[in-house]
């Protein structure tokens, strides 16, 4: 079901229509994960790290976050000869 979440992270507005996630109930049956039928697009389109509502949830104050963001690599130029 984890397919069902990253369809939900590449979906960006006006590329990619929004997804909803699944979710396995009680007895193993795959259901959706919210009952509202609501859809879900990627986190980074309003907060990037939702790092107020972790700290909420959570009680944690200090994050280490490895993040990879595939869709800048054309945005990328590598370094000019004799830049590092």
């Amino acid at each position: 079901l984890v397919w069902s979440a990253a369809c939900a992270s590449c979906s960006l507005p006006g590329l990619y229509a929004p997804a909803e996630i699944l979710a396995k109930d009680g007895k193993g049956k795959i259901v959706p994960f919210s009952i509202s039928e609501q859809r879900w697009v990627d986190g980074s389109v309003q907060m990037d790290l939702p790092k107020a509502r972790l700290s909420e949830l959570f009680n944690v104050n200090y994050f280490i976050v490895s993040q990879t963001n595939p869709h800048i690599i054309p945005f990328i130029h590598p370094p000019r000869v004799g830049e590092q």
